[in-house]
């Protein structure tokens, strides 16, 4: 049984935690996201809380995932990120992050997907990740696993400039 109790859908504090640069043409109120089962991107409406991806009908949360204390799930799945804070620690079975991955605390998975994984200062890491891209601070600490870096895991954005309201997520 999976229980989102403790998960916090904003950041609590002033902590740092790396935000996506806007991405020209996307309409205010929108954001992409990329599907955590089949990594399809598309268009969402921000406030959404679980959504269906249009390409493989699977279901899964929206929003973005803090982990701000200790957790233990056997199954984390959203189609935007994962934020595992300082002094945090998330210990789960599989994690499929659609978007990201962003440690700045203790992370512990067996498996873990997303598009793009940030290891920040003094943050530790043990298990197997396939990922878009990685980024990792030279104080983050590998205790163990397997990494897999896939570019195509990455959602890319196309606009028409004839028509800045047709965007397009790759």
């Amino acid at each position: 049984m999976f229980f989102f109790s403790s998960f916090k859908s904003q950041p609590e504090s002033d902590e740092v935690i790396q935000q996506d640069p806007p991405v020209p043409g996307v309409p205010s109120g929108q954001r992409i996201v990329r599907c955590c089962f089949c990594h399809h991107p598309f268009l969402v409406p921000a406030a959404g809380t679980i959504l269906t991806c249009p390409k493989c009908s699977k279901r899964a949360r929206v929003d973005d995932i803090v982990i701000s204390g200790t957790e233990f799930r056997p199954k984390i799945e959203t189609f935007g990120k994962v934020y595992v804070r300082r002094r945090a620690k998330l210990s789960a079975r599989t994690i499929n992050a659609g978007l990201g991955l962003e440690v700045l605390g203790e992370l512990e998975a067996d498996s873990v997907v997303c598009g793009k994984l940030y290891l920040g200062p003094a943050s530790r890491w043990s298990g197997d990740c396939k990922t878009g891209s990685m980024n990792m601070d030279e104080t983050a600490s590998v205790l163990s696993g397997r990494f897999s870096v896939q570019p195509k895991l990455i959602v890319t954005v196309r606009s028409n400039p004839l028509n800045p309201s047709a965007v397009r997520a790759l």
